[in-house]
């Protein structure tokens, strides 16, 4: 489906950017999964995965965050495994960080989301995390 590829450029373009700054965060170097993996980032030397999604607009305009239910389901996997799973948002007003726990936190839910701007409708069950859950990273 070729109305995906430039989201999917746009989306490594800026991967490539962010990788350097979840090195310093971290401290430690992450390398990149294939392109179909559910999560982006993997650390092996602190078992440490992280992924990231930009977003262009303002935190006030999205509250609660949707992520795919699948990427909870891998991240607990790996949480299972000794892994720790942080999720990177980058909108528009500042850069949210939220680490995945083992369990729901309060006020995570599931629901409909996604997205019909593609040229075909993109729905499907998603996690909603509330931006209260998260730190800002500076």
């Amino acid at each position: 489906m070729s109305y995906k590829r430039p989201d999917i450029k746009a989306g490594k373009s800026y991967e490539k950017l962010f990788i350097h700054k979840i090195n310093k965060i971290h401290d430690c170097t992450f390398k990149e999964l294939h392109t179909f993996s559910p999560l982006d980032f993997f650390c092996e030397e602190k078992n440490i995965y992280c992924e990231v999604k930009k977003r262009n607009y303002k935190s006030i305009y999205v509250n609660p965050i949707m992520i795919g239910i699948n990427k909870i389901k891998f991240g607990r996997e790996k949480i299972k495994n000794g892994c720790t799973v942080h999720f990177y948002w980058r909108l528009q007003d500042n850069l949210f960080h939220y680490e995945l726990k083992a369990k729901d936190d309060e006020g995570m839910f599931i629901g409909d989301g996604g997205r019909c701007d593609r040229g075909c409708d993109e729905l499907r069950k998603v996690y909603y995390i509330p931006i209260s859950l998260m730190d800002i990273v500076l």
